[in-house]
């Protein structure tokens, strides 16, 4: 299954997603799947643990689809959305698909 589908998936049914991002292993709640200004499918996200270049966990990210490596749902989900959640996301000209 492609990268696109599995978030689709993932944010459908509120499930985990760990992959690979810059060299470093995350584990995050999708929220929102879509396509930035400069024409990049992306993926925001609530990183719950792993790694993060910032240090900031847990914290919102943007992740650009194309860099994301061995992408998998975990069997956890969580509830809804998490605090500071805002549907439309800003970052997102177009939404593929959110929460």
């Amino acid at each position: 299954m492609e990268s696109e589908a599995i978030l689709k998936a993932a944010i459908l049914d509120m499930s985990v997603v760990e992959f690979y991002y810059d060299g470093l292993r995350r584990i995050v709640w999708p929220h929102a799947l879509g396509v930035t200004s400069k024409g990049n499918v992306a993926l925001r996200a609530y990183q719950v643990d792993g790694q993060s270049k910032s240090g900031k966990i847990p914290d919102w990210h943007l992740f650009t689809v194309d860099k994301i490596l061995a992408l998998s749902m975990v069997t956890e989900s969580f509830d809804g959305p998490a605090s500071g959640y805002r549907k439309g996301d800003s970052s997102l000209q177009v939404i593929i698909m959110e929460l």
